[in-house]
């Protein structure tokens, strides 16, 4: 699934927040609109900290439909 794609989806319900740290690590931090939690992920790329918190999302839709 391409990047934009995982963006397109997570935005409408999270707003994200990247940076980087000098060394080289990216965190993401997903908070979500209903309630303002924030959850973290760190990893070594853009697309490895996209990847994990769309996974996440998508967990997190699964338990809601339950």
């Amino acid at each position: 699934m391409l990047n934009t794609t995982k963006l397109e989806l997570l935005l409408p319900k999270h707003p994200l927040s990247f940076d980087i740290y000098g060394d080289g690590r990216f965190i993401l931090l997903l908070t979500e609109k209903s309630n303002n939690y924030i959850k973290q992920f760190e990893g070594q790329s853009y697309c490895m900290v996209l990847g994990v918190a769309y996974s996440f999302f998508l967990r997190e839709l699964k338990k809601e439909e339950k």
